[in-house]
């Protein structure tokens, strides 16, 4: 290029600040990358993203008048069974919260072969009960789970036995409930949001290579994706409420954009409950619906429009199920749900738990009826069956 054009091109450049503040920036992001930990170089940083955001007119706001605006009900995707509104709405978000081992992951795939087996446009109750749900196809992105594949399969066998007669709904075949849940492999999947290798933790997260991935590849006529867990997805400081807030809000915007739900699995505090002598877990419900038992910043809270949390452990033990949050129906609600076990030849999946069904009494109010009492000590004698809390032994 000619001395001339280049002076042309500066001046250009000094007339257009725009231009000017994006080139300043553009030449100092190496800098950025190679030396991000020297309080100076951040500040010169913050200062040319400002700089840039000065820079760029702003485009105008448009407001309308009360008698002129109009509003559509949002479409409920999933919602609690005898309750009004929905948990989870068309485009929306919900996170399953607890501690591990409880079942989040669990309820999760449950829900999955449930929305699944719903045809589209209806809104029926799944068939193991606790909740309705918008029918549609399913995508799973699971980061940790290694029985996803055959906790599905037995969970199918057992949803289409005669255990759970459909004298009213019409399910779809177990084939096509199948047939409508996708799996993302694990080998092919990573991290979709956050820092790329090297980039200073310091920094603004952003979308990774795994983002563009995952929204390229995921079923046109998908309703809902789960992520699980979110930690795996989400690469950034979970504990900066402004990383984990633009994280969650790039992903609800993209979810809103292409009318899909999104469930978000994430990880409760190891506090959350105690247990007692018998392997019951002893703990005040209310405790449930404390916002502080979540794992990170309260931006997981304040940012998703619903949240489920569970306790309880073990195969046998009843779990007690929460709504600690619900923008579009009732929240501050609790129940109880038995354990599904699978009941097989085969010593790796026998026992297994595949999911969750309702018992006799519904949605309430939590209750703080027992006294807590210390951890179960591991020398303890094992609870006899048939005992006073309710277990469920068998599902089958």
């Amino acid at each position: 290029m000619s001395t001339a054009q280049e002076e042309f091109d500066n001046a250009g450049m000094r007339l257009d600040p725009v231009r000017e503040a994006e080139h300043h920036a553009a030449e100092f992001r190496h800098l950025l990358l190679q030396h991000g930990d020297i309080p100076e170089v951040q500040k010169i940083a913050r200062c040319l993203m400002e700089d840039v955001a000065i820079a760029r007119p702003a485009p105008p706001w448009h407001t309308e008048t009360l008698w002129d605006a109009t509003w559509a009900p949002p479409t409920p995707a999933l919602g609690c069974t005898g309750l009004t509104g929905a948990v989870l709405i068309k485009g929306g978000s919900l996170m399953i919260s607890s501690e591990g081992g409880v079942g989040k992951s669990t309820l999760a795939t449950q829900l999955a072969l449930g929305i699944a087996a719903i045809p589209d446009g209806e809104y029926w109750p799944l068939p193991t009960g606790v909740f309705d749900a918008a029918g549609g196809e399913v995508a799973i992105l699971s980061y940790e789970d290694d029985y996803v594949v055959p906790r599905l399969h037995a969970l199918a066998e057992i949803v289409y036995s005669e255990r759970y007669p459909r004298p009213r709904m019409e399910y779809l075949s177990k084939a096509t409930a199948e047939r409508r849940v996708h799996l993302y492999k694990r080998q092919d999947i990573g991290p979709i949001f956050g820092h790329d290798t090297g980039e200073h933790i310091g920094t603004m997260p952003t979308t990774l290579p795994g983002w563009t991935s995952l929204w390229q590849s995921l079923p046109p006529n998908t309703r809902v994706l789960i992520i699980d867990p979110s930690l795996d997805a989400y690469v950034g400081d979970n504990n900066s409420p402004i990383q984990v807030r633009e994280f969650l809000r790039t992903m609800i915007e993209a979810a809103e954009k292409r009318g899909v739900a999104v469930i978000i699995i994430h990880h409760a505090t190891k506090d959350q409950q105690q247990y007692g002598e018998d392997g019951e877990n002893e703990f005040d419900e209310r405790s449930l619906l404390d916002r502080g038992q979540l794992m990170g910043s309260g931006a997981w809270h304040d940012r998703l429009r619903g949240i489920l949390t569970m306790a309880g452990r073990g195969s046998n033990t009843v779990r007690t199920l929460a709504v600690l949050k619900a923008s579009g129906g009732q929240d501050r609600v609790v129940r109880r749900m038995k354990p599904i076990t699978f009941q097989t030849d085969n010593p790796l999946l026998r026992g297994m738990l595949v999911g969750f069904e309702a018992v006799d009494e519904g949605w309430r109010a939590p209750r703080n009826n027992k006294k807590f009492k210390p951890p179960r000590e591991q020398n303890a004698a094992p609870a006899s069956n048939g005992n006073r809390n309710g277990s469920y032994d068998n599902a089958l």
